[in-house]
């Protein structure tokens, strides 16, 4: 026969037990999420990549909670526990386990994530929490040589997986001594799960009381510590050498006051596939100069400047990725380059052009056809839709070389109007 519960039986807070309830929620689900997502990965299935996204994003989530919670503890501590003192401190022994899991399990995924490495390849995927605010890497990982970035991955990718399984029989462990006591005493889950105010809570003595109050500040000195350890200074500012030299190209056709805005002239979009998903985008910023009449083919000269860290790709993530070195490499190379090769009339058409034309991407440059120069009242107009293999261009060769998660070939459309030179 159960025993009535004791009427001055100890609660745990409200803020307590929401954390407890959210915090179970948030590591069931970011299990089962993380299960599927390796055979997803393994699989080269639609999804995985933005499984992996929500599971880092979880698996951060827990992290600060876990802070949080932890903190929480040690400034209001819980009612004592029910049972002998084996039990008592069984008990005790896997709360210390379970919260120390509750760090590690996170902790040792961002060391994988952080050293951007996947089984024998790199690895060009940032962490975007929740698609809003990049999470900087731990240590400098993603700039250490490749050795050192695939052992680590390795230990941490392994670490990671063991401590998984070791939470795993932990809660199970939890679970059930949960439903014993429960049995026991009538009133084990109640303690938990009740939303009465704490009865007889033991006071926290000053030294618990100042580490619980540090301990969110020291958490935050050693994530800040983690994540600017062994990394060099990174200067936001992009090349101006490389900048200066892409502007004055541009100002032999034309001087900077005659160059039109990308934004004012018309769209420069593109589009592809993701995780196989298709994604589009386009950039917003840019500059064309053009000077000579269609009429004499051989006057024209179009030259075209890219901003190409002024991508809008609908995803924080893409964008991100798309500045990285393996992609655009923003900071070395701040413009795409495009300039007018040949124009020829095209057949049937009154006023039209056929245009082929140079595209120069970082050191990459390739032939581009398939442009159409139309003359309007007073206006060129210029479009038409290219496709370019991101192979020859460099782009993403270095963690996704044979297109597994973005297509290889790029569709690109152009739809630009002139003023037609005076």
């Amino acid at each position: 026969m159960r025993k009535p519960a004791p009427e001055s039986s100890a609660h745990y807070g409200t803020v307590a037990a929401v954390l407890h309830g959210l915090m179970a929620v948030l590591i069931a689900v970011n299990l089962l999420l993380g299960f599927w997502m390796q055979e997803a990965l393994a699989a080269d299935q639609p999804g995985a990549a933005r499984a992996f996204q929500w599971h880092k994003s979880l698996g951060l989530t827990i992290l600060l909670l876990s802070v949080v919670r932890l903190s929480w503890r040690l400034l209001f501590p819980p009612p004592s526990l029910p049972g002998g003192v084996l039990n008592q401190r069984l008990a005790h022994f896997a709360h210390i386990c379970l919260y120390g899991l509750m760090v590690l399990i996170p902790l040792s995924g961002w060391l994988v994530v952080s050293t951007q490495w996947r089984g024998d390849t790199p690895q060009n995927l940032p962490t975007l929490w929740f698609g809003l605010i990049e999470i900087p890497h731990l240590l400098g990982l993603d700039q250490a040589e490749d050795a050192v970035r695939k052992r680590v991955w390795g230990l941490a990718a392994e670490a990671h997986v063991a401590l998984i399984w070791l939470m795993l029989a932990l809660l199970g462990g939890h679970i059930g001594a949960a439903f014993w006591h429960q049995r026991q005493d009538n009133a084990a889950l109640g303690r938990m799960f009740s939303w009465r105010r704490r009865q007889h809570a033991p006071a926290a003595s000053p030294m618990r009381r100042l580490i619980g109050a540090a301990l969110p500040l020291l958490a935050i000195a050693a994530a800040l510590w983690a994540v600017n350890g062994g990394r060099a200074t990174e200067s936001a500012a992009r090349s101006a050498t490389s900048a200066a030299q892409d502007e004055a190209w541009l100002s032999a056709v034309a001087p900077k006051e005659q160059w039109v805005k990308l934004t004012e002239s018309g769209r420069v979009e593109f589009s592809g596939k993701h995780d196989g998903r298709t994604f589009e985008g386009s950039f917003q910023r840019g500059f064309i100069a053009l000077t000579g009449t269609p009429a004499v083919p051989e006057s024209l000269q179009l030259r075209v400047l890219i901003d190409t860290a002024s991508t809008d790709a609908g995803l924080p993530l893409y964008d991100r990725t798309l500045r990285e070195p393996e992609w655009f490499d923003v900071q070395r190379y701040p413009y795409a380059r495009f300039e007018l090769l040949t124009a020829q009339a095209v057949d049937g058409k009154d006023l039209a052009w056929r245009l082929s034309g140079a595209l120069r991407i970082k050191q990459q440059e390739v032939l581009v056809d398939g442009l159409e120069l139309l003359v309007e009242a007073g206006a060129y107009r210029i479009s038409g839709k290219v496709l370019l293999d991101r192979t020859t261009l460099d782009l993403g060769m270095e963690s996704d070389p044979g297109g597994e998660y973005v297509s290889l070939m790029i569709s690109v459309n152009i739809a630009v109007r002139l003023p037609a030179p005076d």
